[in-house]
Parts: C-alpha cells; structure tokens; sequence
C-alpha cells in the first residue's frame, strides 16, 4: 500500500522517505489473521472446485483419474501454527490445526487418491486427526479466545470421515479482518505491549484506566487511575515507526 502510493507521486517534487520496517512488527494480531483469512479462502476455493469436479459426470470410456495434493497448504497451516505459539496468538494456532485437517481431508476424500494409496490416506487422517485434537486441547485451555474455532472442529472430523462441509467467506468476516488490520496499525492513543510482548492501544486520555485480558494470550493489559499492570510496557519504537510512515 505505501509502495502503490509511492509510485502516484513518482514525478512530483515530493520527497518521501524509504519506506523501512522493523519486520518483527508485522507479526501482529493483524497479520496471522490475514494469513489465516488467506488460507481460508484457499480451502474454500478448492473445495468448490472439487465439488463441480464431482458433479460433473465422466464420460463414457473414461476413468476419474484426479489425484491432488495439499501438502503445500498444509505447510502454510503449520506455519501459521507456528508463528502464533511463538507470539502467544492462541485462536491463530487452533486455526492453524483445523485448517490443516481441512486440506487433509479434501484431499483425502478425492476418489482416485483413496484407491491409489490407501496405506497414505490412512496415515493422513491419522495425522489430520491428531492435528484436531490439538486445536480441542487448545480451545479448552483458552475457552475466551478460541470460541470462533471451537465449533469448527466436529465439521472437520465429519470431513475426514468421507463427510463434505462448506462454508464461504463472509462479507463480514472479511470487513472484520480489515477493521482488525485498521486498528492495529492506526489509532490515537499510545502504543503498549503487555507482559508477552503483543501490542495494544490506548485512547481517550492515552493512559490505562481500566483492566483488561489480552485477547490474544489472555495476559493482563490496561491499568487504572493512569498506572499500567506488571508487565505492561511502553512501545515507543511503534510510535516512532508509524510517526515516520507517510501514506
């Protein structure tokens, strides 16, 4: 988006400074949650595919020879997973987990993978199994955060037991991730981190006056009468970060 911007005013005798940013930033509440609407729409967009594959009869004299593979999206969920253990962003690791059953089990229920290889569609659903009854384990010990990700867990058993579950991307959820993404990069007040290190905003007089849980670890953040909790800190080098951006 700066860069796009940048290129507009190409010509003018404007100058705009380089566009640097402290990468470790963008592993933010903002950005797993668009890697995961991501692979989201991956999963729905194939899993149409695979449906009009499916009621679309073969012609006589030949065979459904369709074989897919998913292992690279599943690599994408295990990255997600990763990156949000590393920063405490518990519903983006129940996600992750779901969503890497969800890839297993499309690819799984594909006719010719089945015939073809039933010792791997075996070790698969195994895996994908394992990989849903990390995100339950997940979701019990974080009830608040994970409540979204919860219900999104039996469909997915359903799947890989030769079951089909669909569900799009509303415009809502999308409006929501980019409220999200807005909030996180913009606001008014000043910038904290709390004791795990995730970033938040205070408005209004700019100073903590009510306690909170942090939504994406479930540690304290806020303060009362203008004194922040243990832990909570003050991130000066976001501000100055965005105080330089020019959009």
């Amino acid at each position: 988006m700066v860069e796009a911007v940048r290129r507009r005013k190409a010509g003018e005798e404007v100058e705009i400074a380089p566009f640097d940013f402290d990468q470790s930033l963008l592993q933010t509440r903002a950005s797993l949650l668009a890697t995961a609407l991501a692979i989201r729409c991956d999963l729905n967009i194939l899993s149409v595919v695979l449906a009009v594959r499916d009621k679309t009869p073969v012609p006589a004299g030949q065979t459904e020879d369709l074989k897919v593979d998913f292992s690279h999206n599943r690599t994408d969920c295990e990255g997600l997973t990763q990156d949000a253990e590393k920063s405490f962003q518990v519903a983006r690791v129940a996600e992750g987990h779901v969503y890497w059953a969800r890839f297993a089990a499309m690819e799984v229920n594909v006719p010719s993978n089945r015939s073809s290889a039933e010792h791997m569609v075996q070790r698969l659903i195994a895996e994908a199994l394992a990989h849903l009854d990390a995100a339950e384990t997940t979701c019990k010990e974080h009830p608040s955060q994970t409540r979204a990700v919860l219900p999104r867990i039996e469909p997915t058993r359903k799947m890989l037991d030769g079951g089909v579950f669909y569900t799009a991307v509303s415009n809502d959820e999308m409006r929501a991730v980019v409220a999200a993404m807005e909030t996180e990069f913009r606001s008014t007040g000043h910038w904290y981190r709390c004791a795990n290190g995730h970033p938040f905003t205070v408005g209004e007089c700019e100073l903590p006056m009510q306690l909170a849980l942090c939504p994406r670890c479930g540690a304290a953040v806020g303060g009362q009468s203008h004194q922040a909790v243990e832990g909570v800190t003050r991130a000066d080098d976001i501000e100055g970060q965005f105080a330089r951006m020019e959009l």
